[in-house]
């Protein structure tokens, strides 16, 4: 007998940087009001979903998000920084636009190359806990 397994992503809620236009990666900044009430309302939206776990980044707006969208359910959050954001190192911090327009200024695929990422190689994602 088979089971199925579904998977729900949610992106973390609103947060002081992204009010400001700041690029964001593993710099954290906290949720804003509409960040809580929107995640708030993500879990009133799933209250009838039979959550077994719930996984997070390591990084504070995505664990706030989740317990935000748990609530008071008896569901185990673990984190693992595998699932965490980018890092965009000495931009982060800096006006969105900073980042928009000298990517648009280099065309020739530079970019890309330096700022390629190989995610499975540098973070896999094994070793996540398991629920039995």
């Amino acid at each position: 007998m088979s089971k199925n397994l579904t998977f729900y992503l949610i992106r973390h809620g609103r947060t002081v940087w992204n009010e400001q236009g700041l690029l964001q990666g593993l710099g954290n900044s906290d949720l804003t009001e509409n960040g809580v009430k929107g995640a708030k309302l993500t879990g009133v939206a799933l209250k009838d979903v039979p959550f077994v776990a719930a996984y997070s980044s390591c990084l504070q707006r995505t664990i706030d998000t989740a317990q935000h969208i748990l609530g008071q359910r008896p569901v185990p959050l673990f984190q693992h920084q595998g699932l965490n954001e980018q890092y965009f190192g000495t931009w982060e911090g800096l006006p969105v636009e900073i980042y928009v327009n000298w990517k648009n200024l280099n065309n020739c695929g530079m970019l890309r190359r330096i700022t390629r990422r190989k995610v499975m190689a540098e973070r896999p994602l094994n070793n996540l806990p398991t629920v039995p």
